[in-house]
């Protein structure tokens, strides 16, 4: 892969998470706030969908595609380091995502706890977080491309 179909790629990546976490965190919010534009079943199962499917699929590609390719190109052991982060992020956040689709599996918006709203809220918080330092790593390869 080259210098700039990796980074293509890796923007891409990039903008898959950001509408993953959108889409993920909106639904969230309509059915936490009681705001239901919609049908809050179908609300709940998008939720649930981006939980369990979305995300790890989104990981998956990253760690198989996109990691292997940074490396190869810049074979650091610092590159290396944030990359190994960034799996162990990945690793925690499917932990939780597993735990989360459980609580939510009988679960409906009118059924669900206090408990599990905090629950969803810190992980959306987690997760934002780490696409914070994704995004920070493509922005340091964005500007290396650009020299």
């Amino acid at each position: 892969m080259t210098n700039k179909s990796y980074l293509a790629e890796y923007a891409q990546a990039v903008a898959a998470d950001h509408e993953i976490l959108s889409r993920t965190v909106e639904s969230a919010r309509k059915l936490f706030t009681g705001e239901f534009p919609s049908d809050p079943a179908q609300e709940f199962t998008a939720l649930r969908q981006m939980l369990g499917r979305k995300l790890p699929d989104h990981f998956t590609y990253e760690e198989r595609r996109i990691f292997p390719a940074l490396l190869a190109d810049h074979p650091t052991e610092e590159l290396n380091a944030t990359i190994q982060k960034l799996i162990e992020d990945h690793d925690k956040l499917l932990a939780r995502i597993r735990i989360l689709q459980g609580l939510l599996l009988h679960r409906t918006a009118a059924t669900c706890t206090p408990e599990l709203w905090t629950q969803l809220l810190d992980f959306f918080e987690d997760l934002e977080e780490h696409t914070g330092r994704e995004d920070a790593l493509f922005r340091q390869f964005s500007t290396l491309a650009g020299r």
